[in-house]
C-alpha cells in the first residue's frame, strides 16, 4: 500500500524499495508550484495500531534543493457506518526548498483537506 500511495501522491516515485514491513526508501519527486525537487527519502511506519491508526514519517534529502522532514498521524474511525480518515501533519522544510516551498505550501494548503476526509 505505501509504495502505491507514494506513486499516487508524488509527481514521480520511480524508485521505492521495501526494506522491512515498516521501512521503505527511494527517490521521490514532488511538484509544488514551479518547484520540482527530487528527494532521496526514507519512509517509516510506527505506532501501528491496525486497523485504527499509525504514524508515517518521512526524511528526504534533496541535495542543493534542501531537505524535507515530516510525519503524519493517521486515524481511521467509524462515524455512523462511514469510515472517516483523520490526520495531523508536521512538516519541516530547509534549504532553497524551505525558502520557496514553505510559502507555496501555505498558499496551496487551502485546497487540501484540513484535518479529515471521508473515504
Amino acid at each position: 500500500m505505501i509504495p502505491q500511495f507514494w506513486r499516487t501522491a508524488s509527481t514521480d516515485a520511480s524508485i521505492l524499495e521495501k526494506l522491512s514491513t515498516t521501512q521503505f526508501e527511494g527517490a521521490v519527486t514532488f511538484k509544488i508550484g514551479p518547484i520540482k525537487p527530487t528527494f532521496a527519502c526514507v519512509i517509516e511506519l510506527s505506532e501501528i495500531d491496525p486497523p485504527d491508526a499509525y504514524v508515517i514519517s518521512v526524511m528526504g534529502k534533496g541535495g542543493s534543493a534542501g531537505f524535507a522532514k515530516g510525519s503524519a498521524k493517521v486515524q481511521l474511525f467509524d462515524e455512523n457506518g462511514i469510515t472517516v480518515l483523520g490526520y495531523t501533519v508536521d512538516v519541516r522544510l530547509g534549504g532553497r526548498f524551505g525558502q520557496m516551498g514553505g510559502a507555496l505550501l501555505t498558499l496551496s494548503h487551502g485546497k487540501w483537506p484540513t484535518s479529515s476526509s471521508v473515504i
